[in-house]
């Protein structure tokens, strides 16, 4: 079984990167305008504890997000879709063209498990730099319990970080003190590796940032697709 120890978050099954995590506690503005794809890898600790790597690519237009996330282990691939514009989200089975929706109520937070070790985590600033993707970044280290997070961000990608909160919505996640001195700090995530003693629990890392115009239509569940219930949805998995 997973230790408590460890922050972990999932939704619909699946494991969310920590980058993820980290980007879903910053506070968004209007003024976000970055419309693209994020493209990352990463890797995640089982319940038997054997680590899987996977890749996740994540579209981003307004108020939409289209994440993709690749097999992990014997888990098939996932897409769910954001569309905090219209107060929805559809998480798709591609295996069986079907797909279930979930109406997201403004001001009530969705039912997503929320990670806590019973302490307060601890951030500390090293004063390490160096260039990622070519842009300036700096190291953070998080410690929680047993577990310790290494963290390196960049300022340079304030509206990236804007867009994906205002796609996924505040509410997606619970926010915690180290995210929110990020926050207050203006930075944006490109790698993060969670070590539990002497091994990496799980990692993230930002592979590929590109500015581009994307088709609604990407936001969209695929006229063909047959809707489900929750449990129809879950009983096909």
């Amino acid at each position: 079984m997973l230790s408590d120890r460890c922050p972990r978050v999932f939704f619909a099954g699946r494991c969310l990167p920590v980058v993820l995590v980290t980007v879903c506690c910053l506070h968004y503005s209007a003024a976000a305008q970055f419309e693209g794809l994020v493209e990352s890898k990463n890797r995640t600790t089982d319940e038997t504890g054997i680590l899987h790597e996977f890749d996740m690519k994540m579209w981003i237009k307004g108020e939409m997000v289209r994440i993709e996330i690749s097999e992990i282990g014997d888990s098939p691939g996932s897409t769910v879709i954001y569309r905090s514009d219209i107060g929805l989200l559809w998480i798709l089975n591609d295996r069986d063209s079907t797909f279930f929706e979930v109406k997201k109520v403004v001001g009530v937070r969705d039912s997503v498990p929320r990670f806590s070790d019973g302490s307060d985590p601890v951030l500390e600033k090293t004063g390490k730099k160096k260039s990622i993707l070519g842009y300036r970044s700096e190291q953070f280290i998080v410690r929680s319990g047993e577990t310790q997070t290494e963290i390196w961000g960049t300022k340079e990608l304030d509206r990236l970080a804007d867009a994906i909160a205002r796609g996924l919505g505040e509410d997606v996640l619970g926010s915690g003190s180290w995210n929110d001195e990020l926050t207050r700090s203006g930075i944006f995530p490109l790698t993060a590796v969670t070590r539990a003693g002497s091994g990496v629990w799980e990692s993230s890392e930002v592979t590929s940032l590109r500015e581009e115009c994307l088709p609604e239509s990407r936001f969209r569940v695929p006229s063909y697709y047959q809707k489900q219930s929750v449990e129809q949805y879950f009983m096909s998995e």
